[in-house]
């Protein structure tokens, strides 16, 4: 069934799957050479529009360590998301799914009869 919110996380993760798919290719781009630059990390940085940038020293390994980061930040907001969109996906669904663990005492309870 395409509910509301089934067609909105198959989006997000259409977005995002593109995202980190651009990340690869600036990735390559890098790895080739073709966003190398004399004076900064990247071609095209412009130092009153991109002054953190434009601070970095133009080396090979300070443009792997940016795009690294920005390709792990990409990745973890991908799964943060669709971790929110679960959570708020099961609290407006009428299924109710098993918590695990649910049986189970709380640590607090255990350690105070244990004093």
């Amino acid at each position: 069934m395409n509910t509301k919110a089934r067609l909105k996380f198959h989006g997000r993760i259409a977005h995002y799957e593109a995202d980190i798919e651009l990340a690869d290719i600036f990735s390559g781009a890098v790895k080739s050479g073709k966003l190398a630059s004399a004076t900064h990390i990247f071609d095209g940085v412009d130092a009153k529009r991109h002054p953190r940038l434009a601070n970095r020293l133009a080396s090979q390994k300070n443009q792997t360590i940016a795009i690294g980061h920005l390709y792990n930040t990409l990745c973890v907001s991908f799964i943060k998301d669709i971790y929110e969109d679960f959570a708020a996906y099961r609290v407006r669904s009428t299924v109710t799914l098993p918590l695990p663990f649910t049986n189970l005492r709380s640590p607090s309870r255990r350690l105070a009869r244990r004093r």
